[in-house]
């Protein structure tokens, strides 16, 4: 549900127009302070609402609202902080005190800036700008994630690094779950040709240590035309399950960026506000298209890579069982060093993403609107805007550079003494075998 008011929490459609019931066309709810304790110290969801003159607080939990009161009738207000929370304390006359709301301390910025605020007003001041105080406060304390500290994409956006990794997958194969039969005759296409490909080397063994040694041209014909055939209904396959993954990964594509455009356009202004257009048309574009590439690679590369890492161990085992756990010593090392370099090279990836966006974001700022850079004769500063963004992404990219190339040769060093492993111990039974 889309409204103007301002909160600190997203709020259940039900609940909000609950709060949206308390004003009116002359008085609406400008913002509110979502809170976890109730008056009574209680652990309780509670919230203070304000509209340009008066204020109250709302239980959910027992659904009561308090008495509304007025910024003009209140002649002192002040937060108290005390041991695991704190508290609003408000004079109407000056004298006695009352408990207006206790909040804790995540919500400690909101509630000094609403003091405040209702001050500036008492005192006669600016409402839009009192207003405008406050917002940038939302904004500000909307753009952290409260749990890992960490600056998010935009106010409000679900951050990437709290938010559970199984949730966003279920979000992500909505997306696949249309296009769930093609994908599935992908896969078994998938299985299949990797079962193919495990049969030409079974074959070449065959035509080396018996055919040709026995001079069998029948079964050199034999196996010839197995072969060529093997390749040719194994590519043809091939060739069908990239045409099925491309339509259907357009269709992918063509869904999601839909969705965001969609959702684009129901976003607030502050969030253009903070938001550059290219930064938005990044999104649409670019993101979906990596987005894209994942669901695809993980539903088809690696269940590929999966079945034929299968195939080759079984084939291996059955050929020589020792030579082929032999082999396999390096693969734990890769595993270990495959999570290391998962770590290593997650932040680098997200500052990669970071400043390829800022580069699309000048473009796009800038290129549409060359005629209003030209009239102001801003095209060096325009350029030199461009040159250092460009700078910055080289200079990360550079860095990550060194990790990415640094371990695939690692591995592929590691994995080359399966093979030095697999001749050292089986010339010595060869070996072993002629004397």
């Amino acid at each position: 549900m889309e409204t103007s008011i301002l909160l600190n929490r997203n709020l259940p459609d039900e609940q909000l127009k609950k709060i949206l019931a308390f004003g009116s066309e002359d008085e609406p709810i400008l913002f509110g302070i979502v809170g976890e304790v109730s008056k009574e110290a209680k652990y309780a969801q509670t919230v203070l609402l304000a509209t340009s003159s008066h204020f109250f607080t709302y239980s959910f939990a027992d659904e009561e609202c308090s008495t509304r009161y007025a910024f003009s009738d209140i002649k002192e207000i002040h937060n108290k902080r005390m041991y695991g929370n704190a508290v609003m304390r408000v004079s109407l006359d000056g004298d006695k005190y009352f408990d207006a709301f206790r909040f804790t301390f995540t919500v400690t910025a909101l509630c000094d800036s609403f003091v405040n605020y209702v001050k500036d007003i008492r005192n006669g001041g600016d409402a839009e700008a009192a207003l405008e105080m406050m917002r940038s406060v939302y904004d500000k304390m909307l753009s952290v994630c409260p749990k890992c500290g960490r600056t998010l994409s935009a106010p409000g956006a679900p951050c990437v690094h709290c938010m559970k990794k199984g949730r966003l997958f279920r979000r992500l194969v909505q997306y696949l779950k249309p296009e769930a039969p093609i994908l599935i005759i992908s896969v078994i296409i998938s299985v299949l040709t990797t079962a193919m490909a495990l049969v030409p080397p079974l074959l070449t063994q065959s035509l080396v240590d018996d055919i040709l040694p026995n001079s069998d041209r029948a079964a050199l014909t034999f196996v010839v035309v197995l072969l060529i055939c093997i390749h040719v209904v194994r590519w043809f396959m091939a060739g069908v399950r990239g045409y099925m993954l491309r339509v259907s990964g357009n269709k992918i594509i063509a869904r999601i960026r839909t969705d965001v455009y969609e959702k684009a356009q129901y976003l607030p202004m502050r969030f253009y506000d903070k938001t550059s257009t290219g930064s938005v048309i990044n999104r649409i574009s670019g993101d979906t298209a990596t987005i894209q590439a994942f669901m695809l690679r993980m539903t088809q590369e690696v269940v590929v890579q999966f079945f034929k890492l299968i195939g080759i161990v079984v084939v291996m085992l059955c050929m020589n069982w020792k030579l082929t756990l032999f082999s396999l010593v390096p693969v734990p090392l890769v595993v270990i060093g495959s999570r290391i370099f998962r770590k290593k090279i997650a932040p680098f990836y997200r500052r990669i993403w970071r400043r390829s966006s800022a580069v699309t974001s000048v473009l796009t700022d800038t290129i549409p609107g060359i005629r209003v850079v030209k009239s102001f004769a801003n095209e060096k500063k325009s350029a030199e805007r461009f040159e250092a963004t460009v700078e910055e992404w080289r200079e990360i990219d550079s860095k990550a550079g060194k990790i990415l190339h640094s371990y695939p040769a690692i591995v592929n060093c590691v994995m080359s003494l399966g093979s030095v492993i697999i001749w050292a111990l089986g010339g010595n039974l060869v070996i072993n075998g002629l004397e």
